[in-house]
């Protein structure tokens, strides 16, 4: 078990490297490129494509400088009879086991782990987690490239069988269905640590139906991250082009701009009062604000001066994989 795990993280390790080049390209040619982040699917506020790369990107890169420590706590041999006390094995039991280890290229448990499921699940655990951070990615692309969107392409996308003119987002739809499955398998893996006595059949036999679709999906979803990452291309002029709407997405700039001369409530009440003209009328809220307000800089109203510190977290995440 402990010999595929470690190939399987040895894949995992493979693939998570060229995904974050990629990334990690991308972020540094697009630090500056603004576009809208949202909340709750609303515009909120300007960011970079840079940046939105970097969110998923980070903690990939994390889970990557985890893998030295996972396999020093998690690989380990077992060698410890039928019921854990390696009576059948000699007086030099322990010995065997450490020679074991040392052939295989495993560590030495030094003790039974029949029923103490926590080196499998710490891998597990960690295939999981990245399936869950690739899940995010994918969820987030399918939003980006939809009908009426269109702020990312994906490359070679599924084509629909009666209407030519769509293009599905197959790969990302993929990860986030991996992503699903593997949620529920993993409650069931940890189900599966609770063993009765020395060794539970019924506990084996569900880690065992459970621990290998965890690690395969993880690696499927891997395989599915690489292709999207290599080829899915921002389409800068609609993301600037969703930047428009008025310019309401810089409500929350303009609230706090307003906040150096008034107090905090008031700034509030008047954006929203000047955000509810500039609808009503149809005139730009940079328009509208600077008439009721020529003190206010223009910088006020454009995404590249608001996009605070989206492009610093561009380049941090890819230097941080540069240096790798």
């Amino acid at each position: 078990l402990m010999l595929r795990m470690r190939q399987a993280l040895t894949l995992a390790e493979t693939d998570l490297k060229t995904i974050l080049t990629s990334l990690a390209n991308q972020a540094a040619k697009y630090a500056d490129q603004p576009m809208p982040a949202r909340t709750y699917s609303q515009h909120a506020t300007p960011t970079s494509w840079g940046a939105v790369i970097a969110t998923w990107g980070m903690p990939l890169l994390d889970a990557l400088k985890e893998l030295d420590e996972l396999r020093a706590s998690s690989l380990w041999v077992s060698l410890s009879g039928a019921a854990g006390t390696s009576s059948a094995l000699g007086p030099k039991a322990d010995q065997t086991r450490t020679d074991l280890a040392a052939a295989l290229g495993l560590n030495d448990s030094k003790r039974s782990w029949h029923t103490d499921r926590t080196p499998v699940l710490r891998i597990a655990d960690w295939s999981a987690r990245v399936t869950t951070i690739l899940g995010a990615m994918g969820q987030s692309l399918i939003g980006l490239s939809a009908g009426g969107i269109d702020e990312v392409t994906l490359g070679a996308s599924g084509a629909s069988s009666t209407m030519p003119q769509k293009q599905n987002p197959v790969a990302p739809s993929a990860i986030v269905a991996l992503s699903n499955q593997v949620s529920g398998l993993r409650s069931s893996l940890h189900a599966a640590a609770v063993h009765q006595h020395q060794r539970d059949g019924v506990a084996w036999f569900t880690e065992w139906m459970t621990l290998p679709q965890i690690m395969l999906s993880g690696a499927s979803a891997l395989f599915h991250a690489k292709t999207l990452s290599a080829n899915m291309t921002p389409q800068t002029e609609n993301m600037n082009d969703a930047l428009g709407g008025l310019g309401l997405i810089h409500a929350e700039a303009l609230s706090f701009a307003l906040a150096e001369t008034m107090p905090r409530p008031d700034a509030q009440a008047e954006t929203k009062k000047l955000c509810a003209q500039a609808i009503e009328t149809g005139q730009e809220l940079a328009t509208v604000a600077q008439v009721a307000h020529p003190s206010i800089s223009s910088a006020t109203f454009q995404a590249t001066q608001q996009m605070g510190c989206a492009p610093n977290q561009a380049r941090a995440f890819a230097a941080a994989v540069k240096a790798l």
